[in-house]
């Protein structure tokens, strides 16, 4: 059974792995998109 109370210390911990999953997400795009050469993606052609 889950439990009804939450303590402050379980919810602290929550939160750092939900911002440090979302920290590694942000890196991760961030270095896709600087390898992005933008201006040769929009010269070509379809």
């Amino acid at each position: 059974m889950i439990p009804a109370a939450v303590s402050a210390r379980t919810l602290g911990e929550g939160i750092f792995v939900v911002l440090a999953a979302a920290a590694a997400t942000a890196i991760l795009i961030r270095r896709s998109a600087d390898r992005l050469d933008l201006v040769r993606a929009l010269k070509t052609r379809e």
